[in-house]
């Protein structure tokens, strides 16, 4: 196991896209520049989904091909979001080498977020790490209301885990266990890791964590 922690930014693209108000291309490069300059090394630099849902990442295309190109010399990773085949073209047409799927394990958020069930987001996403591995792409999951549903309420974590163990058998590089909406608690978030790293390798768990109810 690794001795050190791997830190994602995901701010240009998970915090820009629930904001009123509208940054340009030339303002998120900007907010990336100066993330890389902080030393930052891995960042979800956008999400190639479409313009009518997220408005705020219209703008993926320009902004994938701009840091891809402009960081040529830097070891840094950036990440492209990807949920289907037309994203995935646009991404790989950018010039992205890292990219970011998704499912939720709760049946109501997934229809809701996009009107697929748990099973057909799993399936599309195998499709596309399948894709992504011939590729040389390298993969990252977001398994989705991990914890908590917004809908459903608290998701049971052999559940969680079922899906997790799907998606490890798929080869995928890195799995971040995502508490969506900030409702998970630190006893629970560590009673699942803990329940996960014993089934997959601890350098291939990520997790992503809101603190919408000042839980800790």
């Amino acid at each position: 196991m690794s001795e050190f922690l791997k830190i994602y930014e995901v701010g240009p693209r998970d915090g820009l896209q629930n904001e009123a108000v509208h940054l340009s291309a030339d303002q998120k490069l900007h907010l990336i520049d100066g993330l890389v300059d902080s030393g930052l090394r891995h960042i979800e630099a956008t999400s190639f989904v479409h313009p009518k849902a997220v408005p705020q990442l219209a703008d993926a295309d320009e902004v994938m091909a701009e840091v891809t190109a402009r960081y040529t010399d830097r070891p840094v990773e950036f990440v492209g979001l990807v949920f289907n085949e037309r994203g995935y073209d646009r991404a790989l047409a950018g010039g992205c080498r890292s990219m970011a799927f998704g499912a939720a394990v709760s049946e109501t958020f997934s229809l809701r977020n996009t009107h697929n069930t748990p099973r057909q987001a799993l399936d599309t996403a195998r499709a596309l790490i399948d894709r992504a591995q011939r590729d040389g792409v390298r993969t990252r999951f977001y398994v989705m209301t991990a914890w908590v549903c917004p809908f459903e309420g608290i998701v049971s974590p052999h559940k969680t885990l079922a899906v997790v163990q799907e998606i490890a058998d798929w080869g995928v590089d890195e799995i971040a266990i995502a508490d969506t909406v900030g409702h998970a608690d630190p006893l629970s978030v560590g009673r699942l890791i803990d329940l996960i790293a014993r089934r997959i390798e601890r350098d291939r768990l990520a997790v992503h964590l809101h603190d919408t109810q000042a839980l800790g």
